[in-house]
């Protein structure tokens, strides 16, 4: 059975014969090492503020075009009742023709 002392960096290695013929491999030492870098909360936050991006453009975009798409329904209701006495115009000018046309035939 192999022995193991974390107090000095040449404890570190197990003590005994190894499967290889004698050499010392390194063991894990007990204490964590120090992360460098972002903590847990900070990259939380960035990782949440990545996602959002994609998600607020695209929120973007579809209210742009929904916005879009109710401005080019108003244009296509007032050109309906444009439309609508442009018909009672044209109606109006083909009685008139007729009325016209019957009072010169006599």
């Amino acid at each position: 059975m192999a022995s193991l002392s974390l107090t000095s960096p040449q404890g570190w290695f197990k003590r005994g014969k190894a499967a290889t013929g004698g050499t010392q491999q390194p063991a894990r030492p007990q204490v964590q090492a120090q992360r460098k870098g972002l903590g847990d909360l900070q990259a939380l936050i960035l990782i949440s503020v990545l996602f959002m991006i994609p998600i607020a453009i695209l929120s973007y975009q579809k209210v742009t075009d929904d916005l879009e798409k109710i401005h080019v329904v108003r244009l296509e209701a007032r050109g309906d009742k444009y439309i609508d006495n442009l018909h009672n115009v044209e109606r109006n000018i083909s009685i008139r023709r007729s009325l016209l046309a019957q009072l010169a035939a006599g």
